[in-house]
């Protein structure tokens, strides 16, 4: 029995020990790879976007990661790279998660070759569609990232765009006759934008834009913005200052500068005095017509529109009337304003008409006029005839009315001829400060009188008042006195003689207050 499970045992041994051999001698059984890690998506470019194009021949391109890394080319600049982050980061990622590929251009004026051309790609990797709103407010995302060289862009675009609006606007054709020649970055000491109009203060507060030059027919324009074209302004040719004289009318009661080689003409049955080129009256001209006397400053605007009524059956082919604007003149009073429209012809003509009531209640009307080619040519010119108007403040002159235009009869009284300037000096004088019911809280006054050694009154006389590298002239009247109003600044200007010999006087401006200079000659 014991040898029969010895033998059993045996056996069983064997058996193992044959399977062992045999499993031994079977291939390895590999061992499996690791599966690899997939990506985070992190670095792979979510949103693509091309500006290209328009009238300031726009080139980048924006390339945005998941992770907000980007990089920005530009065929005028060299690449940038940065990081969004905060809320922009935020967006971009929501927006990744939800929203499916989609490609949209949008450009502003189709088949002009210098339309804006706007193009997102998006590379999201969510499912849902995007709607026209969605598209919309991704574009508006990306005019405000903070990336630097592309804002910069938009407000380039901006200001060009704005420039070249402004200008055909004020040339009275289509935005698409205007060609963009050069521009530049700019900056100017001031708000003036570096082209200051006669008459008018600015801001001494450092300015940035753009020096643009424009081409309309030929001819060259120069726009100045500043940096988002918000404020325009056309720099017009100045008036050269020695090319100018003054025309004193004892008849109609005003001073007013011209250019020294045109000559005035008064015509006594129109009450109107034409100054203009020997000869060349049909091109460029000025005529100043008394509308008599007895009005109020409400009145200046019913008066402008009476003219502007009477214009077609006059001109029948003027097209565009400009909405009348509120100016000042170097004349200008508390109780005095001035109205101005400009009248564009088709092909003829340019005119400026303006409309001013005295302070003696007359009524005046100024109308310049020169060839719609040639009127920015003599703009400068313009603009210094019309704020250097003065009414001479003496007893009102009375006109009775008559079938022509404005009154018709000759003034009963009128202001005296331009005084000589006695020998000797004029010694100027500031006696201080006075308060006057026609001086804003919001306004400054320099004021005063010129008198001989005699105390008699010196009469069309010219003085100026300069602060900086601004002045404006003003002229005596009936009485020995000038008048420099509506200034809106507090700050000290200097009161010059200009046809008289005397001192320069400083005086510092006060609002709601006329600072008094007088000049007395000595004896």
């Amino acid at each position: 029995m014991l040898r029969r499970e010895s033998l059993l045992i045996s056996l069983l041994l064997i058996v193992v020990t044959l399977t062992l051999l045999l499993s031994s001698c079977q291939n390895p059984t590999p061992t499996p790879e690791p599966t690899p890690t997939q990506g985070d998506g992190s670095d792979e470019i979510v949103i693509t976007f091309r500006l290209e194009g328009g009238i300031a021949e726009l080139c980048y391109e924006l390339a945005i990661q998941h992770d907000g890394e980007y990089r920005l080319s530009s065929c005028k600049h060299a690449e940038a790279y940065g990081m969004l982050g905060g809320q922009f980061l935020e967006q971009l990622q929501e927006w990744d998660d939800l929203y499916a590929p989609f490609e949209v251009l949008v450009e502003d004026e189709p088949g002009n070759p210098k339309s804006l051309t706007r193009r997102l790609i998006w590379k999201g990797t969510g499912r849902e569609p995007s709607s026209e709103e969605t598209r919309q407010k991704m574009l508006s995302w990306i005019a405000e990232l903070p990336i630097q060289d592309l804002r910069s862009a938009w407000a380039e675009m901006a200001a060009l765009r704005e420039a070249n609006t402004y200008l055909a606007n004020l040339l009275s054709i289509d935005g698409a006759q205007v060609t963009l020649i050069s521009y530049e970055p700019d900056s100017w000491p001031d708000a003036s934008l570096g082209c200051p109009q006669e008459g008018r203060t600015y801001a001494q507060v450092t300015t940035a834009g753009y020096s643009i030059t424009f081409m309309v027919a030929n001819r060259d324009y120069e726009v100045h913005t500043n940096a988002d074209g918000s404020s325009t302004i056309l720099c017009v040719k100045p008036a050269v200052e020695d090319a100018f004289t003054t025309y004193v009318s004892s008849q109609l009661s005003f001073s007013i500068a011209h250019p020294e080689h045109w000559t005035p003409v008064f015509n006594e049955r129109k009450r109107e005095v034409v100054i203009a080129p020997e000869g060349g009256e049909d091109s460029l001209g000025i005529a100043v017509t008394l509308l008599g006397d007895g009005h109020t400053i409400g009145e200046a605007r019913s008066l402008l529109d009476d003219y502007k009524s009477s214009l077609p059956s006059q001109y029948p082919s003027i097209i565009f009337v400009a909405e009348p604007e509120e100016i000042e003149t170097a004349a200008a009073r508390g109780n005095k304003m001035s109205y101005q429209i400009t009248l564009a012809n088709d092909s003829v003509r340019q005119y400026i008409v303006a409309v001013l009531v005295d302070n003696a209640g007359n009524a005046f009307r100024l109308l310049l006029w020169t060839p719609q080619e040639d009127y920015w040519d003599h703009a400068g010119e313009y603009s210094k005839v019309l704020h250097s108007f003065q009414p001479l403040q003496t007893a009102a002159p009375t006109a009775a009315p008559s079938a022509e235009p404005g009154p018709g009869s000759t003034p009963t009284t009128g202001a005296p001829e331009k005084t000589p300037v006695p020998t000797g000096m004029f010694v100027g004088t500031f006696e201080g400060y006075i308060e006057a019911p026609n001086i804003p809280s919001d306004r400054a006054s320099v004021r005063g009188k010129v008198l001989d050694a005699n105390g008699n009154p010196m009469v069309g006389h010219a003085l100026q008042l300069s602060a900086f590298d601004w002045k404006i002239d003003a002229f005596t009247g009936g009485d020995g006195s000038y008048a420099f109003d509506w200034l809106d600044n507090e700050l000290t200007f200097t009161v010059t003689p200009l046809s008289f010999p005397g001192n320069p006087v400083e005086v510092l401006t006060d609002f709601g207050k006329a600072g008094i200079v007088n000049y007395q000659q000595q004896p």
